[in-house]
């Protein structure tokens, strides 16, 4: 009866070392980022994604705040977004929009030369920055 035993105790250290030594080695291979147990990103540098995942999602905000406004003139018409308005509206809106949250284009479409002015008189006095686009080819 002895031998039986003495034969299985040396089976369960022979499994036991075995599990462990594959257990290190994967661990091993995790640190050294040979074998990623994450997202594929841990090049065994650490597990500190925060700082990353905090910059892309600061980005992702800036470029969803930061829109581009199209505002174009068309002979005596007024267009926000393609939106007609008048410029009383066109003052008013420009009052609402936060500094430095928005590019602004003024685009010339055939445009009258009083209410061109009007609109660019009206983006000045904003304080907001545009640019001047002109559709007409000279």
């Amino acid at each position: 009866m002895q031998k039986i035993t003495h034969k299985k105790n040396r089976r369960s250290g022979k499994w036991l070392l075995i599990t462990l030594v594959i257990f290190a080695l994967a661990l091993l291979l995790a640190y050294f980022g040979r074998f990623s147990l994450g997202n594929g990103k841990d090049n065994g540098a650490g597990n500190d994604t925060s700082a990353s995942t905090t910059t892309e999602t600061e980005n992702q905000k800036k470029e969803a705040d930061n829109t581009t406004i199209a505002i174009r003139i068309k002979a005596e018409k007024v267009f926000w977004q393609e939106e007609e308005i008048s410029l009383e509206i066109l003052t008013h809106k420009l009052s609402e929009l936060e500094q430095g949250k928005s590019t602004i284009r003024l685009i010339d479409d055939g445009a009258t030369l009083g209410t061109y002015e009007e609109a660019e008189k009206a983006l000045s006095n904003s304080g907001h920055p545009f640019t001047k686009v002109d559709m007409i080819k000279k």
